[in-house]
C-alpha cells in the first residue's frame, strides 16, 4: 500500500472510529450493528479517495456478512441499492465475496449469488 492509501486509510479509520489494519482492514473492522452507518457515510462522503472507496466497500460487505452470521434470513434491504450504486468502485471485493465456497461462515457469498442485481 501506498504513503498516500495508507494515510488515506488512517484518515478513514479515525473518521469511523476504527482500528488502523493496512491488511484486510474492512474484515478486521466488520460490526454488523453498524452497517446502516457505513453504508450512509460511504453515501455522505462522494469525494472519498478510490482507497477509501474500495476499503469501505469491503467494511460493507464484511459487516453484512456479519449480519448474515447473527441472523441467517436477514433482508439487508439497502444493500442490493448500495451495490447497484457502488459496487463499481470495489467490484474485486464483490466477486471476491461471491467466489467464496465456505458458506458456513461465509454466508454473503450465497445472498450476493441470489441478490445482486448487476453480476
Amino acid at each position: 500500500m501506498t504513503s498516500r492509501a495508507n494515510s488515506d486509510l488512517m484518515e478513514l479509520s479515525q473518521a469511523l472510529g476504527l482500528k488502523y489494519e493496512p491488511q484486510d482492514w474492512g474484515i478486521v473492522n466488520a460490526d454488523a450493528g453498524r452497517l446502516e452507518e457505513f453504508v450512509a457515510y460511504y453515501d455522505e462522503h462522494p469525494t472519498l479517495s478510490s482507497t477509501q472507496r474500495f476499503e469501505l466497500g469491503e467494511l460493507v460487505l464484511a459487516s453484512a456478512n456479519e449480519v448474515l452470521l447473527a441472523t441467517p434470513k436477514a433482508a439487508l434491504v439497502g444493500l442490493s441499492t448500495f451495490l447497484a450504486q457502488h459496487a463499481k468502485d470495489f467490484m474485486d471485493q464483490v466477486k471476491y465475496w461471491e467466489s467464496v465456497n465456505d458458506l458456513e461462515e461465509f454466508p454473503l457469498s450465497a445472498w450476493l449469488q441470489e441478490n445482486f442485481p448487476n453480476k
